[in-house]
């Protein structure tokens, strides 16, 4: 019942990765109406692109680097995907920083966002210096953490909108939550999992 669960999580994880994909590719059209803030993007177009373009690789690569049976069959593609995966999310944060100054809500959602971006190379990084070491079970611990930071980009939609259209919230005071709510959850169920032993098992101090 366990694996049901853990590869019905993986397959609804891997849809809504798709899903945001797709919709993100938007903002690479010249209708700037569909842009979330089409006055204030339209300035910073390329560093908007470059973000989300690197953003939606990190997002389709991460699900798949979590399959046992890819990574103990197709070991090199894994180190391959891997790296492309950490190039990806290096640059989707370091852009993520750029534009960060420029989210509705001020200070609350810029601060957010920042952190975010932060935390989500921090992660990486980490994950990239475990395995560098050779230290397996840290480095999957930290591309967990990572990844439930990459995840973020399809909480983001999912708790806007919840908020704003479900609960009923304006559209300021949603977006402002939503800029802490889709990522801080993410890190802190991942990191439960990881100590209750339920995701990597080993050392607890990684």
């Amino acid at each position: 019942m366990a694996l049901f669960f853990r590869r019905t999580g993986w397959v609804l994880m891997s849809l809504l990765c798709v899903i945001l994909a797709v919709r993100t590719l938007r903002y690479f059209s010249d209708d700037t109406s569909n842009y979330f803030q089409p006055d204030i993007y339209i300035d910073r177009i390329v560093l908007l692109r470059v973000h989300i373009a690197a953003g939606i690789v990190a997002v389709l690569a991460g699900p798949i680097q979590f399959l046992p049976a890819f990574r103990n069959r197709f070991r090199a593609a894994h180190r391959t995907l891997g790296k492309v995966y950490i190039v990806s999310v290096l640059l989707a944060s370091l852009f993520a920083l750029m534009i960060a100054t420029t989210a509705l809500g001020g200070v609350v959602s810029q601060a957010g966002f920042s952190a975010m971006a932060i935390c989500w190379a921090g992660t990486t990084m980490m994950a990239y210096r475990r395995i560098r070491n050779r230290d397996i079970i840290g480095h999957k611990r930290w591309m967990a953490r990572s990844f439930a930071i990459t995840f973020a980009f399809v909480m983001l939609r999912v708790i806007f909108g919840t908020l704003e259209f479900g609960v009923g919230l304006d559209h300021v005071t949603s977006f402002q939550i939503t800029a802490w709510a889709c990522w801080i959850p993410n890190l802190l169920i991942v990191e439960y999992a990881i100590r209750r032993g339920r995701m990597v098992r080993g050392p607890q101090n990684s």
